[in-house]
């Protein structure tokens, strides 16, 4: 129980921290805005229980590649997601790609050209935020699963530690989504077993990156640029969390596959002991 304190913390701070927003914050704005900085709940209670009991977070990495490796990768499964997505549903928002570019350029352009122009915009403004803001939110978390959850779980195998993560990171959501409908505001219950279902399939990944980089900022960029593009699924029709973009089983299949093409891919990561996996280049 000791040896976990720090968990149980974070989870009762992040309870008694969504209770507050629900009871005294009404409005649906301020809330999403408290709910970003509830990402630091985490990260703060590891710091704290990190410097206490003397262990290391390797926050950043000489390894700087993998930051944009991080963002790109997240790019290419929330696009899969969609893809994936678009053969469910149509997509409907297109004229949003077309108002960001000024009326005096589209006089210029075909409709076609402007949209393909707005996609791309788009595209830099989402890789800008999950390099940056959305990086910093997402790495209150990524201290606490990527960081002193990662190394309290050493003991257990790699792949082991990797659902363990998963299924811990999920649950710690489990407040904001029943008492504030984060993600799936229709379906507060079931959502917290989708949410489980989402970060544990997506747990591979960040593993991933976390060895590759030997950082906490590497799987913090996958995060935050993963977050950044999550609002494109709301573009679809008939929009809905529990089947639509990387929140619903859409996500969720473009989420496995890439997990496993990761966990076939390198094997010695994932199956041999957790110090061979940490030793790898």
């Amino acid at each position: 129980m000791k040896k976990q304190m720090g968990l149980i913390v974070c989870f009762i701070v992040t309870l008694l921290f969504a209770i507050e927003i629900k009871v005294f914050v009404s409005n649906t704005v301020v809330q999403g805005i408290c709910i970003a900085f509830t990402m630091w709940i985490p990260g703060i209670i590891a710091l704290i229980y990190a410097k206490k009991e003397s262990l290391k977070l390797p926050i950043f990495s000489g390894k700087k590649k993998w930051y944009l490796i991080s963002a790109l990768l997240a790019y290419f499964v929330m696009l899969l997601s969609f893809f994936i997505t678009r053969i469910f549903t149509s997509f409907q928002a297109s004229d949003i790609f077309i108002r960001i570019i000024p009326t005096s350029i589209q006089s210029n352009l075909t409709p076609a050209l402007t949209m393909t122009f707005g996609i791309l915009i788009m595209t830099l403004l989402v890789l800008i935020a999950g390099l940056t803001i959305n990086a910093f939110f997402a790495l209150g978390e990524e201290l606490m699963w990527r960081g002193y959850l990662y190394d309290k779980l050493k003991e257990k195998s790699p792949l082991v530690l990797v659902l363990l993560t998963g299924v811990i990171w999920g649950l710690w959501h489990a407040p904001i989504i029943f008492l504030l409908g984060h993600n799936y505001p229709s379906n507060p219950i079931l959502g917290i077993f989708m949410m489980v279902i989402l970060c544990t399939l997506q747990s591979p990944i960040m593993y991933f990156l976390r060895v590759k980089s030997n950082s906490i900022v590497a799987p913090s960029i996958f995060h935050g640029t993963i977050n950044a593009m999550g609002g494109f699924a709301l573009f679809f029709a008939s929009y809905n969390p529990l089947y639509h973009g990387i929140t619903g089983f859409c996500g969720f299949g473009a989420l496995g596959l890439i997990s496993l093409i990761l966990i076939a891919a390198n094997k010695e990561m994932f199956f041999s002991s957790f110090q061979s996996a940490r030793n790898l280049k």
